[in-house]
């Protein structure tokens, strides 16, 4: 287990027989009762089960509460483990695109913020929107920061040194790809797209 990072093993007596399972807890558990670890059945603790097509929701409680599950397919066989490790990893997966998203549109109010009126953000409003009023920056949408820095006088506002034409370019995939996730498109999130997030909001904060 040492050797190949286990936490946990399931002991199998073929492929529909769980009998259980060894973990670092229960090792630790036995040895602190005195009990002397020489086989896996001085150490073996009932393992959780759940059908591989159960709903992950579902399953989760289980997962949290045992440390992982052991996972049957429909003809009973083994299929493997689900553990709180591969939760946290699918979390971050899941969760990223929007946490990224949330971090360069804070990093965009605070640029524009600093550089424009409220005069000048209420004439970046959508004109179809008559009915929402625009107290401060946090009243426009994405689309009206984008539509705000567009303008080739409100560029020179920013009072930097980069090149408009790439910045622009970039401000527009990160749209394209937020309107996808705030839409829920079925399609996954690419590493590609999150490394995309990832270095524009890494350029924003450097802008600070």
């Amino acid at each position: 287990m040492m050797l190949h990072d286990f936490s946990q093993l399931p002991v199998i007596q073929n492929d529909r027989d769980c009998k259980g399972a060894v973990t670092w807890q229960s090792i630790a558990q036995a040895t602190a009762l005195g009990r002397t670890c020489k086989v896996v059945t001085d150490c073996l603790v009932p393992a959780e089960e759940v059908a591989s097509d159960a709903g992950l929701i579902e399953a989760i409680p289980k997962i949290v509460a045992a440390g992982f599950v052991i996972v049957r397919g429909p003809d009973r066989k083994f299929q493997g483990i689900v553990t709180v490790a591969d939760l946290s990893i699918q979390f971050r997966v899941l969760s990223e695109p929007f946490l990224r998203l949330g971090q360069i549109e804070n990093l965009l109010r605070a640029l524009i913020a600093k550089s424009f009126d409220l005069a000048e953000l209420k004439a970046a409003k959508n004109p179809g929107d008559e009915s929402r009023a625009i107290n401060d920056v946090s009243d426009l949408s994405f689309g009206e920061y984008v539509r705000l820095l567009e303008r080739a006088d409100a560029w020179q506002k920013l009072k930097v040194s980069f090149d408009r034409g790439p910045f622009l370019k970039e401000l527009g995939a990160v749209r394209d790809l937020r309107n996808d996730v705030m839409h829920f498109d079925p399609d996954p999130f690419e590493e590609p797209d999150l490394v995309r997030l990832r270095n524009f909001a890494a350029f924003l904060e450097r802008l600070r």
